[in-house]
């Protein structure tokens, strides 16, 4: 179960996220446009009314292509609290005050992200 981020222009272009990389690419989201609370809270649940504008999206994908992807190694990813690790996901399910081990963002998503970004006219989350 994840997320759909469908473009605001185009029902037709969307992409598909699972939450233990969509909760870390929030956190991403969130440190390049800087969300308010109430839009951070709609974009972190399915169709809440979550959603960016095309010079946002655009803005998230530009700078996570130029800033984020050059120093994440192939076949790497970005853990929640922002390290950079080529560490492969072992599947262990932390628990308790580790639970934030759980989520990683992976650069091939992040690439798809970006594609997405760039190309649409915004998105919202389904």
């Amino acid at each position: 179960m994840g997320v759909i981020l469908e473009d605001l222009e185009n029902e037709d272009h969307d992409l598909s996220c699972n939450w233990w990389n969509w909760r870390p690419t929030l956190r991403l989201i969130d440190a390049i446009i800087e969300l308010d609370d109430e839009m951070l809270e709609r974009l972190s649940a399915n169709a809440c009314g979550g959603k960016l504008t095309a010079a946002q999206a655009e803005e998230v994908g530009r700078r996570i292509r130029e800033e984020l992807l050059p120093h994440i190694p192939k076949g790497g990813r970005i853990l929640y609290d922002g390290t950079i690790t080529n560490e492969p996901d072992d599947g262990t399910l932390y628990q308790d005050n580790e639970t934030w081990k759980n989520y990683s963002v992976h650069r091939a998503w992040l690439e798809d992200f970006v594609t997405f970004c760039v190309a649409c006219e915004g998105f919202r989350v389904l």
